[in-house]
C-alpha cells in the first residue's frame, strides 16, 4: 500500500485491543478495501470509534498494518438487537473473504444499502442479506448464476431439479433427491423473488454453502449467535 494523507470513506468493521491505548482496527474503505491498522484508543467516550458508523480516514505507512492518523464521523446507522447480529454478520463476511486492499468490485455500496435498509422499521431483511451475499460474492469474482447450469449453460428448467456444487454451479439431475434443489425456486431467485418460503430456504442454504467454501472449516460466528438469539424468539434465522 502507497503511504496516504487522503480521506477515504469508510465503516469500521472489527475492533480489538493491541496495547493499553491502541486498538487493531479493520475498516471497509470505498477507493482501497479492507484497511487493517493501528487507532490510537479516543480520550473520552465522545469519540469512540463505533460499529454502523461513516467515517472519514485517512493513514500513513506502507504495509499491511497502517496507522490511522485521522477518524471523522459523518453519518450512523443505529443497530441494537436483532438488527445489530445482522449488521455483525455482514461484517464478518467481509472480514473473512476478503483481503487487505483486495478491489472488491461494488461492496462499498452494497454494504451502505444493506445496513440502511436492515436499520429502516419493519424491513424484510431476507432479502437484504441474500442480495449482500450475492453482491459479495459477485465482487469476489465467484457470481452464482441461478438461471443456467455453469457446465453447459443450458437454462434452469422451473419443473426439474438440480445439486449445487460450488466449483461448479448447478447440475441437473434425472430425478428429486434429498437435498435437491426445485428449478422454480433457483428461477425465482434468479428475479430476486423471495416471495416464497421455499425460495428463502433454497437461497439460504445456497448462499451458505458457497460462502462457507469461501472462508474454509472455521464457523462464521455471527451467524451461530444471531441463529440462537432469533430462533429462542421466532424458531427461525435469517442468516443460519
Amino acid at each position: 500500500m502507497m503511504a496516504t494523507g487522503k480521506s477515504n470513506r469508510s465503516f469500521l468493521l472489527h475492533r480489538r485491543p493491541y496495547t493499553d491505548s491502541r486498538w487493531l482496527v479493520d475498516f471497509l474503505t470505498e477507493a482501497y478495501g479492507r484497511v487493517s491498522g493501528i487507532q490510537r484508543l479516543p480520550t473520552s467516550h465522545r469519540h469512540s470509534l463505533e460499529l454502523f458508523t461513516e467515517y472519514n480516514i485517512s493513514w500513513r505507512g506502507k504495509s499491511q498494518l497502517v496507522t490511522i492518523t485521522k477518524c471523522e464521523a459523518e453519518r450512523s446507522f443505529p443497530m441494537n438487537g436483532r438488527k445489530l447480529y445482522l449488521g455483525l454478520y455482514l461484517n464478518e463476511l467481509i472480514v473473512r473473504t476478503t483481503g487487505p486492499e483486495e478491489e472488491v468490485e461494488g461492496l462499498y455500496d452494497a454494504y451502505i444499502d444493506s445496513i440502511a435498509g436492515i436499520g429502516t422499521k419493519n424491513s424484510d431483511v431476507e432479502p437484504i442479506l441474500r442480495s449482500f451475499e450475492r453482491a459479495l460474492l459477485r465482487g469476489l469474482g465467484y457470481e452464482i448464476v441461478f438461471g443456467y447450469e455453469l457446465a453447459d449453460g443450458r437454462e434452469v428448467k422451473p419443473d426439474l431439479h438440480y445439486q449445487f456444487d460450488p466449483e461448479g454451479g448447478f447440475r441437473r439431475l434425472e430425478a428429486s433427491i434429498e437435498g435437491s434443489l426445485e428449478g422454480a425456486s433457483l428461477l425465482a431467485i434468479d428475479r430476486n423473488d423471495y416471495t416464497l418460503p421455499r425460495t428463502r430456504q433454497v437461497a439460504k442454504n445456497v448462499l451458505r454453502t458457497a460462502l462457507q467454501y469461501r472462508v474454509g472449516n472455521q464457523p462464521i460466528v455471527s451467524r451461530s449467535l444471531f441463529g440462537t438469539q432469533h430462533t429462542r424468539a421466532n424458531g427461525t434465522s435469517a442468516v443460519s
